[in-house]
C-alpha cells in the first residue's frame, strides 16, 4: 500500500514538472510570437510613414512647385554662391519654395536619422532626386549657412546626401569625383 501511495506521489510529481515545463514552453512561444509581432508592426509602420513622405513628394502642387524651382535655377547665370544667394534671398517667392523643398528633404533625413522611416525605400525612391535637388540647391544651402554664420542650417539634408552619395559608391562602385561635392 505504501509503494502505491510513493508511486502516486512520484507520478504526481512528474505529471506536474510535465506541466510546469509545459507552461514554460508555452510563455517562452507565447513571448515570441509577440515580439515578432511587434517588430513586424513597427517595420510596417516605417513602411506606412515612408509611403505618406512619398505621396506628399508626388502630389501634384508640389510637382508643380519643384518644376517652377527647377526652371528658376536653370536660367539663373551666375551659378556661383553669392550670385544664386543673393537672387534668391530678393525673390520672396522662389525663396519660399526653395526652403519649402529643402524642408521636405530635411523632414525626409530627419525620420532617416532617428529612424522613423524604412531607409530602403527612401533610398530606393528619394536617391535620385533628393541627389538632383539637393546639387541644385547646395548653393543656397552654403549661402544660409553663411548669412546667418550657422553651419547646422539644413544640415541633416546634407547627412542625407552624404549617406546617398556613399551608399550609391558602395554600390555600384563610382569613382569619387562623380558627384559634386559638398
Amino acid at each position: 500500500m505504501e509503494d502505491n501511495i510513493m508511486n502516486t506521489l512520484q507520478i504526481t510529481q512528474f505529471i506536474a514538472n510535465i506541466a510546469v515545463t509545459v507552461t514554460f514552453i508555452a510563455i517562452f512561444i507565447q513571448s515570441f510570437i509577440a515580439l515578432r509581432t511587434y517588430r513586424d508592426s513597427i517595420k510596417q509602420k516605417k513602411r506606412d510613414r515612408t509611403l505618406i513622405i512619398i505621396n506628399k513628394w508626388n502630389q501634384l502642387d508640389f510637382a508643380a512647385l519643384r518644376r517652377s524651382v527647377m526652371l528658376y535655377f536653370n536660367k539663373l547665370q551666375d551659378k556661383t554662391i553669392e550670385g544664386i544667394g543673393s537672387k534668391v534671398e530678393t525673390d520672396y517667392e522662389i525663396r519660399g519654395k526653395v526652403c519649402f523643398i529643402l524642408n521636405v528633404l530635411e523632414e525626409i533625413a530627419v525620420g532617416i536619422n532617428r529612424n522613423i522611416i524604412d531607409f530602403d525605400i527612401t533610398y530606393g525612391f528619394f536617391q535620385p532626386v533628393a541627389t538632383f535637388y539637393f546639387e541644385m540647391l547646395h548653393p543656397f544651402v552654403n549661402w544660409q549657412q553663411k548669412t546667418y554664420q550657422d553651419d547646422s542650417v539644413f544640415i541633416e539634408v546634407e547627412r542625407m546626401y552624404q549617406l546617398f552619395i556613399q551608399k550609391n559608391s558602395e554600390k555600384y562602385s563610382i569613382p569619387p569625383g562623380r558627384y559634386w561635392r559638398v
